[in-house]
């Protein structure tokens, strides 16, 4: 799972799935590119189930504890990578 943004070489292996994910973009578009990485961290989850997506909701609320507009960005990153997965 990569960014899309500023990949200009196409992978050439054919021995590794590659999944562009335009998570710059969903994340300017959400008005924080501070969390494209959330969104990333939701597709690996929403495709693999590692672990259950709650667990990981569970734990931002943890980290972020007392900073709630910190806890419902990443929250909304988080399942907007998730939901992605899914289709």
């Amino acid at each position: 799972i990569t960014e899309k943004a500023g990949v200009k070489e196409k992978v050439q292996r054919n021995d590794v799935k590659v999944l562009e994910v335009p998570a710059l973009e969903m994340a300017v578009e959400m008005g924080d590119p501070m969390v494209a990485n959330l969104i990333l961290l939701g597709h690996y989850i929403g495709l693999t189930n590692v672990v259950p997506p709650e667990s990981v909701e569970s734990m931002l609320a943890k980290k972020f504890a007392g900073r709630e507009m910190v806890v419902t960005a990443n929250r909304e990153a988080f399942w907007k990578g998730v939901k992605l997965a899914e289709n």
